[in-house]
């Protein structure tokens, strides 16, 4: 069986570059065991480090989680902010929220610094309440946003209509 990446091959039409499976022992200074966003990095840092660095990967490189995100880079939790913070402490909480952003900057600065022809553009998320008793969890996020020192931007219905024209949206939450 012969793994295709279907987003270049199937709708981009771009024949990508087929790598054989690894079948003969090979000697080098790093191991790095899967190709997405976190071993294409380390294997990346090895490299640039002088080290002779193999990386195995069963599939495709990004094709698992990291290619599941339909190329968005996203910095934000799965849990909300007041939920962490409940959990771990406000100190642990922003360790947590820290993580991805710095993930993020980590793969912006490689695109950067590689000259990378990716298409790369930078869009920031916007999280909506489209009822009133929803607004309640964007402001309770954005106060824990603001308690642990993250940007945001609270969007009241008048400036949501110049952004979008539904006059269903009740508020916005758009964190840096």
């Amino acid at each position: 069986m012969q793994l295709e990446n279907w987003l270049y091959n199937g709708i981009l039409h771009i024949k990508s570059v087929y790598c054989p499976p690894l079948q003969k022992n090979v000697s080098c200074d790093c191991l790095v065991i899967g190709g997405g966003f976190a071993g294409l990095h380390a294997a990346l840092k090895l490299v640039d480090a002088g080290k002779k660095v193999v990386l195995l990967e069963k599939g495709i490189c990004g094709s698992g989680s990291s290619g599941k995100s339909a190329g968005f880079l996203t910095p934000n939790s799965e849990e909300d902010l007041d939920q962490l913070s409940a959990e771990y402490g406000i100190e642990e909480a922003k360790k947590i929220v820290s993580m991805p952003y710095e993930g993020v900057k980590l793969i912006v600065n490689t695109i950067k610094k590689y000259k990378l022809d990716c298409d790369f553009k930078k869009q920031d998320s916007l999280y909506l309440a489209l009822h009133k008793a929803d607004e309640e969890v964007l402001r309770k996020e954005a106060e824990f946003l603001k308690k642990l020192g993250f940007k945001y931007k609270i969007y009241n219905q008048k400036e949501l209509r110049e952004i979008h024209p539904s006059h269903k949206l009740q508020l916005g939450l758009c964190k840096y």
